[in-house]
């Protein structure tokens, strides 16, 4: 279940994702709510426009400049909503919201902050698991992802609001090769679940750039692959053959190599397949250490080592409602896998984060 306004925000954007640390609040004054969250609203709005409250100017200071270049602030809203993250539905009505309650779930899942400029709409969205135990009689909410798209002054502004408001800190998400790979993998696997056209239509031109952390030569810094949509159910064919004969060949993938020791380690077979081709055409080893995914661009998603997110939607006209609603369902399914992926990347070592933020497994 969501609120198809926040699933659709999430989607055709380049976000930055961050962790954040617990807000913390009064207990009377729960944070997830629409009364409170209004007054924030209003409050970061007084801040951004400069307003001065008894006879204290609240404004950003010396980020003024920056903001000016946006033009008016026409609007800003703090939004609470609903998004299932283990749900293929994109449906949101009162009685789902009431069983979520009778059931003792979250009533709802994330923040999504609006600000409307006169040259241009800003988006941040706080997110917590929809399945993570309720806050609502705490003085403090965990909500441990941060999707944000905004200038680096707004961007500093609200970051500074949360921390004065709510006692929070925001650290930096770095993807690593290992995440990056991993959630490649998981689409692919899902998709494959439908057959070779679900699988084009999801994860459609596959595009790997890797990098180096020493200089292999003068003007190589990184290395495209563009793997074709025809191509993909070949590779997992034969990274899976591979796996099931030699589980134990270093050429497995980049994340065994990695994590031989993860107990959650999840099968590569595409890049399993993609490590052996490489070594057979251009003597390349994806799995030397000096050696990284830097990105991954794919049908469904963008991912890049930097903390940088963009998903898409793979919906397409199609001439019949049952294949339209195919689409949908693996379009769903793939945003939300990706999400949660997310979710546990933010909270884990929650506690001990420091900043500049942490980055994720490598």
């Amino acid at each position: 279940m969501a609120t198809d306004a926040t699933f659709r925000s999430l989607l055709e954007t380049t976000f930055t994702v961050r962790r954040l640390s617990p807000l913390h609040h009064a207990f009377s004054t729960p944070l997830l709510s629409v009364p409170n969250l209004k007054i924030h609203a209003l409050r970061f709005g007084d801040i951004l426009k400069g307003e001065v409250l008894r006879g204290i100017h609240v404004g950003p200071g010396n980020r003024n400049e920056g903001l000016i270049k946006l033009g008016t602030l026409h609007d800003c809203q703090w939004i609470p909503f609903w998004l299932d993250l283990h749900s293929t539905s994109t449906s949101n009505t009162s009685h789902e919201i009431n069983q979520a309650e009778e059931d003792g779930r979250p009533t709802y899942s994330g923040i999504r902050v609006t600000l409307e400029y006169e040259k241009g709409t800003y988006t941040a969205i706080l997110l917590r698991n929809s399945i993570s135990i309720d806050t609502r009689d705490s003085e403090e909410t965990h909500l441990p992802l941060l999707f944000i798209r905004m200038s680096t002054a707004l961007q500093e502004s609200l970051l500074e609001y949360l921390a004065v408001a709510f006692d929070t800190r925001t650290g930096a998400m770095q993807l690593s090769s290992r995440f990056i790979c991993t959630a490649l993998e998981r689409l692919l696997e899902n998709a494959s679940d439908g057959g070779e056209e679900q699988l084009k239509e999801a994860a459609k031109d596959v595009r790997v750039t890797l990098g180096f952390t020493l200089p292999v030569a003068l003007c190589l810094k990184t290395i495209d692959i563009t793997i074709r949509k025809e191509d993909l159910i070949g590779f997992l064919t034969r990274g899976r053959k591979v796996s099931q004969f030699n589980r134990d060949d270093p050429n497995r993938s980049i994340l065994k190599e990695k994590r031989r020791d993860d107990p959650d380690d999840v099968e590569s077979p595409f890049m399993t397949a993609l490590s052996i081709y490489l070594r057979d055409h251009l003597g390349l080893d994806i799995n030397h250490k000096s050696v990284r995914i830097l990105k991954i661009v794919c049908g469904a998603f963008v991912l890049s080592g930097e903390g940088k997110v963009k998903m898409f939607s793979s919906l397409t006209t199609s001439n019949t409602m049952g294949s339209s609603r195919i689409q949908r369902h693996s379009e769903v399914q793939a945003v939300t896998s990706l999400i949660n992926q997310l979710l546990v990347g933010a909270t884990s070592n929650l506690n001990g984060m420091s900043l500049p933020g942490n980055n994720l497994s490598t």
